[in-house]
């Protein structure tokens, strides 16, 4: 990680990588890629967890379009999983759109790079606040 990186991030520590495995795409519930081509990679190491990946723009958009139906009545894990698939099932929401729009191309440079932890930061914002809405109503 740059300098420029760890200071627009506030990470104190170094980071820690692990190794892409299809175990540990196997065992994840929601797979979230920075461009297509890493994206293409995951499908290809694991192609079952296809319909629990999407680059990060892509879930984005996914997540504020099924934003709108009504959350079930049930556990937080259930409604998770419910969530995920039903992002899935509304990638028709995703046709027409200009597919570069899903990558966040890895910039460097000051000013390439804030825009690219800008663009990170907005998507992860809108996607994490969608599971925290739907991890946090009704029944855990």
């Amino acid at each position: 990680m740059c300098d420029e990186a760890r200071a627009w991030g506030r990470i104190d520590h170094p980071p820690t990588s692990v190794a892409l495995t299809e175990a540990l795409l196997h065992g994840s519930g929601l797979v979230l890629a920075a461009d297509r081509a890493t994206a293409s990679a995951c499908a290809i190491l694991d192609p079952k967890c296809r319909s629990r990946l999407f680059t990060l723009n892509q879930a984005a958009v996914l997540a504020s379009a099924v934003d709108q139906f009504p959350i079930p009545s049930v556990s937080a894990t259930a409604r998770l999983r419910w969530l995920v698939a039903e992002m899935d099932a509304a990638r028709v929401v995703l046709s027409g759109r200009d597919e570069e729009t899903d990558d966040i191309t890895d910039r460097h440079g000051p000013e390439r790079h804030e825009a690219a932890f800008i663009e990170v930061d907005a998507a992860a914002s809108a996607v994490a606040s969608k599971i925290d809405r739907w991890a946090n109503s009704g029944p855990i």
